[in-house]
């Protein structure tokens, strides 16, 4: 019997999934959009390339944790391997922070101060 505990990691789970792939395609849709066109690899110069699932890093290059702040989009030539990422807080694809991030309360000055 799956306990409510089990039942919100699996829909944790299937909405991080989710969240992933449309993510997945956005970069995919942008690099169609901006990618010159038959962009070779510079390794083999073929053309073929794939959009892997967006993933982050951290300083060390490691994948932290499923539902982590997306930062950059592995793009592989699928004839030898050469990739690079796509920076998605840099293509405006995601907020420096990740998608998840909560927005901060606007600070008020406080009545008497000198802010203005």
């Amino acid at each position: 019997m799956e306990t409510d505990y089990e039942k919100q990691q699996e829909e944790a789970r299937q909405a991080s999934s989710k969240a992933r792939a449309e993510l997945r395609q956005k970069a995919s849709d942008w690099i169609k959009e901006h990618w010159k066109a038959d962009a070779p690899c510079p390794m083999c110069g073929h053309t073929d390339w794939y959009v892997y699932e967006p993933l982050a890093l951290d300083p060390l290059g490691v994948p932290p944790f499923p539902g982590a702040v997306f930062g950059v989009a592995p793009v592989v030539c699928t004839t030898c391997g050469y990739g690079v990422y796509l920076s998605l807080i840099t293509v405006g694809l995601v907020e420096a922070g990740g998608p998840a991030k909560a927005e901060e309360p606007e600070q008020k000055p406080e009545a008497g101060s000198d802010e203005s």
